[in-house]
């Protein structure tokens, strides 16, 4: 889904999803992306074909156990050259605080232990694992961390 340092060349193409219409509209106001799906990751990744490099930034933490294990499965399907995830490590009581108005709660997962025990298949390799401090926030002043994951698939000659 475009290139890897965060630039296109003209055959690059840049497709986007989220579940904001908000932000669907905001990406395609932008003109850098080919294509800007509205929907849950879950519904649209089985109807999706493949891509060189998939990212998914900020979605994951959203998911169920269950639902991630699907997401992660299905990308590494669809991804031919790389897939580099981000996992927010978003306590619930920040996704539920009590200075969060009635009905924009949200359920959140930190994901990084199920991350890591779904594995990595075989024909791909971990080649990044980075944890930083995102930001402190401004309801609860926990420290939200992200952990970023990046697989690379390998190349023939390198499976043993």
């Amino acid at each position: 889904m475009g290139s890897c340092n965060g630039t296109t060349t003209p055959k690059d193409r840049l497709v986007g999803v989220d579940v904001s219409r908000g932000m669907v509209e905001r990406c395609r106001a932008s003109g850098q992306y080919n294509e800007v799906l509205l929907g849950s990751i879950q519904d649209i990744l089985p109807g999706l074909s493949t891509y060189d490099h998939i990212v998914c930034l900020s979605v994951l933490h959203f998911l169920t156990a269950p639902e991630l294990s699907l997401v992660l499965a299905r990308c590494f399907q669809l991804a031919r050259l790389s897939l580099t995830v981000s996992m927010d490590e978003v306590p619930n009581n920040q996704a539920q605080g009590p200075d969060i108005p009635a009905g924009l709660s949200m359920e959140s997962f930190s994901h990084i232990d199920e991350a890591m025990a779904f594995g990595i298949p075989p024909g791909w390799q971990l080649v990044c694992r980075k944890r930083r401090l995102t930001c402190v926030s401004p309801l609860c002043g926990d420290r939200i961390h992200t952990t970023v994951l990046r697989y690379e698939k390998l190349k023939r000659s390198d499976i043993v």
